[in-house]
């Protein structure tokens, strides 16, 4: 069974309950990741999407909080060197449908010219069971574009065995739980990403 790493993973990550993987979340520092086997980045996306932000300004104008110009740069720089660390090692990149991070580290975009395992897919997490449709994009390199089988439909569970709760039945559960990983679309990626092949002299 092939290692693969995940990057920026949350503390209470769905992947810890997939074997054969080297996880690195706020704890370990995905910065000491040393390479040579292929991966999943869930940088953070605050930074590179409008919603995100919004979000920020908001929780530091209602507590007068002004967050250092520093730890901006350094999460922005985060995303980047994840992009660049799949296009190496080959792998995964996951973001928020319409994430600035994309144009900025020279992935390409949803719906433009692909390359046969550079390429780059826009999906709904509710097709892997997610309560509401959260739209994501994912950028694969060293992944053949035959080997994608999208369920295009609901994956819904029996009661008692949901992962999430429901907000008063209407979909939303808190921050905690919307920036989580599906434990369906957690094994679907790494099973992607364990039949990752990249030429390093062939890396943009």
């Amino acid at each position: 069974m092939r290692t693969v790493a995940i990057l920026c993973a949350a503390r209470k990550t769905a992947y810890r309950d997939i074997e054969g993987l080297e996880i690195y979340d706020e704890v370990r520092d995905c910065r000491n990741f040393p390479g040579g086997m292929p991966m999943i980045a869930h940088p953070p996306c605050r930074r590179w999407t409008r919603y995100g932000m919004a979000m920020v300004k908001a929780r530091l104008t209602r507590h007068n909080i002004e967050t250092p110009e520093e730890e901006i740069n350094a999460e922005r720089e985060l995303g980047l060197w994840c992009a660049q660390q799949v296009k190496e090692h080959g792998g995964i990149l996951e973001q928020p449908a319409g994430s600035k991070l994309f144009a900025a580290a020279g992935i390409p975009l949803p719906g433009s010219p692909q390359g046969p395992d550079s390429f780059s897919l826009a999906i709904w997490q509710c097709w892997w069971g997610y309560p509401v449709r959260k739209g994501t994009w994912l950028y694969f390199r060293g992944i053949s574009q035959f080997s994608i089988d999208i369920p295009f439909r609901l994956w819904n569970p029996p009661p008692g065995q949901q992962w999430y709760w429901y907000n008063r039945g209407k979909g939303s559960g808190n921050a905690h739980i919307r920036s989580h990983t599906v434990p369906a679309l957690a094994r679907w990626l790494v099973d992607l990403a364990r039949t990752a092949n990249v030429k390093q002299e062939a890396v943009p």
